[in-house]
């Protein structure tokens, strides 16, 4: 716990500073005070990672699928994207990852 305390301290004092719009300072404040151990929760817990890059990778191929297959670019893109991701559980990513 003690190096919770001294990371909220760091954190504190490097994000006290004026922020342009109110509203992103009463979110840096709420966030600090009352977050503290969502934030660092990595820290108390081995078990937690202290990165998103594992589900950052797992969205990879679904990003990629709807990009090739203009998915956000257009209706029948979506269309399309929403039936072969979600309707069809056996779908599968791996021929557009590159191996």
């Amino acid at each position: 716990m003690k190096d919770v305390e001294k990371l909220h301290h760091d954190l504190t004092f490097l994000f006290t500073s004026h922020y342009e719009h109110k509203r992103s300072q009463r979110f840096v404040e709420n966030l600090l005070k009352r977050k503290k151990e969502w934030i660092f929760q990595f820290v108390m817990n081995p078990d937690v990672e202290s990165t998103n890059n594992r589900a950052e990778r797992g969205l990879r191929p679904s990003v990629i699928y709807r990009k090739v297959s203009g998915g956000s670019r257009s209706e029948r893109g979506a269309e399309i994207y929403t039936r072969e991701v979600f309707l069809k559980p056996s779908f599968t990513f791996d021929i557009f990852l590159d191996s």
